[in-house]
């Protein structure tokens, strides 16, 4: 300080000098306060954040198991669509290739609705738009098929045969795509039923179901081979019912996880069995039980289920990430619609593939995997365009039509709470 400022000068200055002292220390401890509450505020979002589930990322082995699932599929109706028809003499090759391709059908059929279960279980509603879309799916492929069936003269024209094409759900064009979307708008109650009961409830309540709609019926069907006089009750035959039995086994194996850690063992079953259920039909065939085995197809059959369930236990113990693979599976459900529609069908295995003048050819099973693979390729590019084309250009519908559904449900909601 000067010491040429006079005393009562200096005493005023010097108390200035002090309250700024004090002014800036304030002005420090209010940012140091500040950057101490900024860094508090920070560290708890990062700890919600860190709280907060992530995002579970789709296990892309299960979505390869729905493309095999599909592959399938087709393999199926590559044989039983493509007018083979061997007689009982005929000790062939081919015709025993052909029965390989035969059994696959029902096993794809097992696991799709396995995947559906595995993946639905925790759902807690149905998804309106989902099902807008399903529905709209359908329609597209049963309006493209009825236009080519009057193209190509392929049927008959008849009035039951439009009303089939403009209310395919109803009237069973698909009867797999009709019990899937009933499977789905169910879902949601099942849920409650299954998430409710105990392990041992449950477990119990699968082994009733299994006795009655699987061991019984297939232990009867190999008696009735041998011995066709006895009748055999029908009660076993809904479809609809055995994808809920499906369902409810995957929700269980979805909540229990069995087979850690043992997925190639699975899988390795699988084909065993797979092997053995084509060596018994190969024997019935020869004998001249051919009914008979086509029945022992049925996706109920004993074997057909272990082999299903066995291939289906295996994917889920294996990890695989690719958006590939989920982009192709997106395309399955797809891929059974265009192929399965009645005239597209007539076309590929009679037109197209020509499959029966293969009948005794020495290609035969190169062709016949030929064939198969082409038919999934194409499909699931038809798809694809469909996504990107005609599902895009109706965006707009589809979730007014959704909008509208919503507020209508939640009226009947409202309107019946107190019943």
């Amino acid at each position: 300080m000067d010491d040429n400022i006079p005393k009562d000068d200096r005493s005023y200055v010097e108390l200035l000098e002090l309250q700024k002292i004090k002014q800036q220390g304030s002005q420090v401890d209010v940012k140091v306060e500040a950057s101490e509450n900024e860094a508090f505020k920070q560290g708890e979002i990062n700890a919600q954040n860190n709280l907060k589930p992530k995002k579970r990322k789709r296990n892309s082995s299960i979505e390869l198991l729905r493309i095999i699932s599909m592959i399938l599929i087709i393999a199926h109706h590559f044989a039983v669509h493509g007018g083979f028809g061997y007689k009982s003499e005929e000790i062939l090759l081919n015709r025993f290739w052909i029965q390989f391709l035969a059994i696959g059908g029902k096993i794809g059929v097992n696991v799709f609705i396995l995947i559906t279960g595995y993946f639905l279980i925790n759902s807690k509603k149905t998804k309106v738009i989902k099902l807008i879309k399903l529905v709209f799916q359908m329609l597209t492929y049963s309006y493209i098929g009825f236009a080519l069936t009057l193209i190509t003269k392929k049927e008959e024209y008849r009035g039951r045969l439009l009303v089939q094409h403009l209310l395919p759900i109803s009237y069973g064009i698909w009867w797999f795509a009709s019990c899937y979307v009933i499977l789905y708008l169910l879902h949601p109650y099942l849920n409650v039923i299954l998430n409710s009961i105990s392990r041992e409830k449950f477990k119990n309540l699968l082994l009733l179901v299994f006795t009655l709609w699987c061991f019984i019926p297939t232990i009867s069907m190999y008696v009735w081979t041998f011995a066709p006089s006895l009748e055999i009750l029908s009660y076993n035959k809904s479809s609809l019912f055995w994808f809920v039995y499906l369902y409810s086994l995957a929700a269980y194996i979805r909540k229990y996880p069995i087979g850690e850690n043992k997925g190639i063992k699975y899988v390795a079953v699988s084909f065993a069995l797979y092997l053995i259920k084509w060596i018994i039909t190969v024997i019935l065939d020869v004998t001249d039980n051919k009914s008979d085995s086509n029945n022992l197809f049925e996706m109920n059959n004993l074997l057909i289920l272990a082999i299903s369930l066995a291939l289906f236990i295996g994917f889920t113990n294996f990890t695989i990430e690719s958006s590939f693979i989920n982009f192709v599976s997106a395309t399955t459900f797809g891929i059974y619609l265009i192929h399965e529609t009645g005239c597209i069908r007539t076309l590929l295995w009679k037109d197209i593939f020509k499959n029966k003048e293969y009948k005794h050819s020495k290609v035969l099973i190169p062709y016949s995997i030929f064939a198969i693979v082409t038919v999934f390729i194409g499909c699931s590019a038809i798809e694809v365009i469909r996504i990107y084309t005609i599902e895009k250009l109706t965006k707009k519908i589809m979730e007014f039509i959704t909008k509208v559904l919503e507020k209508f449900l939640k009226y009947i909601r409202d309107i019946t709470r107190d019943l």
